[in-house]
């Protein structure tokens, strides 16, 4: 089999990767958001967000972006990513207004 035709084959896993990196992003937002502070000034929650920032929402949001504007594998495979992408970006902005402008 050629690399062309493995090309849909591997869109679509990587379709399926960047939605369930939406799915887990939101579900460990979703806990983080119900985390408090410790004594320390909260530096153990700052951290966590962090990494939720670096680990889950970055990676996800790169591979959203790339899958979006390279996108051929069929339309419902795009049309996935394209919501899944808006999704993920409407948490990521919704959160950053949160802690940039309510939160300090």
């Amino acid at each position: 089999m050629a690399l062309s035709a493995r090309a849909p084959m591997l869109r679509q896993v990587a379709a399926g990767l960047f939605m369930l990196l939406v799915v887990s992003s939101a579900a460990a937002a979703c806990y983080l958001w119900q985390l408090r502070c410790e004594n320390f000034g909260c530096t153990g929650l700052g951290i966590a967000w962090a990494m939720w920032a670096g680990v889950l929402y970055a990676p996800g949001l790169i591979l959203g972006l790339v899958l979006r504007f390279s996108f051929a594998a069929g339309p419902r495979c795009a049309c996935m990513v394209h919501y899944g992408l808006l999704l993920h970006v409407l948490l990521g902005v919704s959160l950053a207004a949160y802690h940039g402008l309510i939160a300090p």
